[in-house]
C-alpha cells in the first residue's frame, strides 16, 4: 500500500514536472505565434491600405492627365482658330490692294481698254467681297475662343478696311495709300492681341 502511494505520488510529481517544462517551452512559442499572427494581420491591413492609396493615386493621376489633355486641346483649338483668322486677314489685305490697283487704273477712251479696266474692277470687287466673307467667318469663330482684346482688334480692323474699300470703289482710290500707316497699325494690333491671347512672346 505504501509503495503504491509512493509510486502514485512520484507519477504525479513527474507529470507536473513534465507539464511545467512543457509549459515553460511552449509559452514563448505560443506568444511568438500570437505575435506572428498579429504581424500578418497588420501586414494584411497595410497591404490593403497601400492598395487603396495606389488606386487613389492612379485616379488622381488620371484626372490630372485628363485635365492637362483637355487644356492642351483647348489651347490647340484656340491656336488653330486664331491662325486661321490671321490667314484670312492676310488674304483680305491683299484683296484690298488689288481693289485699289484696279480702281486706280485710268479708264482710257478706247472701247477695248475701257472694257478691260471695268471688267478688272468688277473681278477685284468680287474677290474683295469673297475675302471679306471668309474673314468674317474666321472672325466670328475667333470671338468664341478668345478674349475681348482680340475681338476689339478684329472689329476695328475690318471696319477700317471696309471704309477704305468703299472710298476706293466710290472714286477715291487715293484714300488707300493715304491711310496706309493707319491700316498697318490696325493689322499689327490684331497680331499683338493674338500673341498675347496665345501667351506667345512679342515678335515670335
Amino acid at each position: 500500500m505504501t509503495i503504491t502511494l509512493d509510486l502514485s505520488f512520484l507519477g504525479m510529481a513527474l507529470v507536473s514536472l513534465v507539464g511545467a517544462a512543457a509549459g515553460s517551452y511552449l509559452s514563448p512559442y505560443l506568444k511568438k505565434r500570437a505575435e506572428n499572427l498579429a504581424t500578418h494581420a497588420d501586414l494584411d491591413r497595410l497591404v490593403e491600405q497601400m492598395g487603396a492609396i495606389t488606386e487613389r493615386t492612379k485616379s488622381i493621376e488620371a484626372a490630372i492627365s485628363d485635365d492637362v489633355w483637355d487644356r492642351q486641346k483647348q489651347w490647340e483649338m484656340k491656336r488653330d482658330t486664331l491662325f486661321e483668322v490671321v490667314r484670312t486677314l492676310s488674304g483680305l489685305d491683299n484683296a484690298l490692294l488689288e481693289l485699289y490697283n484696279a480702281y486706280n487704273a485710268p479708264i482710257l477712251p478706247e472701247d477695248e481698254l475701257k472694257t478691260a479696266v471695268l471688267e478688272n474692277r468688277s473681278t477685284k470687287s468680287t474677290i474683295w467681297n469673297e475675302e471679306s466673307v471668309k474673314f468674317d467667318c474666321a472672325r466670328f469663330l475667333a470671338e468664341l475662343v478668345s478674349g475681348r482684346k482680340v475681338d476689339k482688334a478684329l472689329n476695328e480692323c475690318i471696319i477700317f478696311m471696309r471704309a477704305v474699300s468703299l472710298k476706293i470703289t466710290r472714286g477715291e482710290p487715293a484714300h488707300y495709300p493715304e491711310t496706309g500707316i493707319e491700316r498697318l497699325t490696325k493689322i499689327d494690333a490684331v497680331y499683338v492681341s493674338i500673341r498675347e491671347e496665345l501667351e506667345l512672346e512679342h515678335g515670335a
